[in-house]
């Protein structure tokens, strides 16, 4: 299998968006808002035991990317949550387990992460980048949210060598700096 790094445009620039809306109709389980599910459930052919790590998984089930592979699949892996309210409403919402409250960043410590106290209510408003370049909706409230790296939260989650079947990384802005850190030396899966 190949790691798979998806964002809603690869999905519609795939030339297969049509066929997957069809697909994701017979099929409630799906839940990605790209349909990033869909889409990794067609290239790796209904693939079983994957692992996975998704980034800024809101809820767990509105919009998530891994929740099929996770609870229809049984793939393996972790959730990561910076924003309370989302993290609060995983486990009530999807049943899962795999979730940690905590924010992916460069660095460990603690982060100030613009949240809006309302489940799923996230978008370009939210997150740690909206309070760096001060931008974001106005209202919500500012709080502090422990961050922790790439390689660290793979150390806990994952065997040491362990190959990751699918990343999605939704973090409003703070992408780049998680790529730059990613532990590409010890995490990723051989080029397919």
């Amino acid at each position: 299998m190949a790691l798979l790094w998806l964002t809603p445009a690869h999905t519609a620039e795939s030339g297969i968006q049509g066929h997957m809306g069809d697909r994701r109709r017979r099929d409630p389980r799906y839940k990605a808002e790209g349909e990033q599910d869909v889409y990794v459930d067609q290239v790796l052919f209904g693939e079983r035991r994957g692992t996975f790590v998704d980034i800024g998984c809101n809820d767990g089930i509105h919009g998530s990317n891994t929740y099929f592979l996770a609870q229809v699949r049984g793939w393996q892996g972790v959730c990561v949550e910076a924003d309370p309210t989302n993290f609060a409403a995983i486990a009530p919402n999807s049943a899962r387990t795999d979730a940690k409250h905590v924010a992916l960043a460069d660095s460990v410590g603690q982060l100030e992460f613009r949240t809006y106290n309302k489940p799923g209510l996230a978008g370009h408003h939210s997150g740690l980048a909206s309070v760096a370049k001060g931008t974001g909706r106005r209202g919500g409230s500012i709080v502090m949210v422990d961050a922790t790296t790439p390689e660290l939260l793979l150390a806990a989650s994952f065997a040491p060598n362990a190959t990751v079947d699918y990343v999605s990384m939704d973090i409003e802005g703070g992408e780049l700096a998680v790529l730059r850190s990613w532990p590409w030396h010890a995490y990723c899966t051989p080029s397919t």
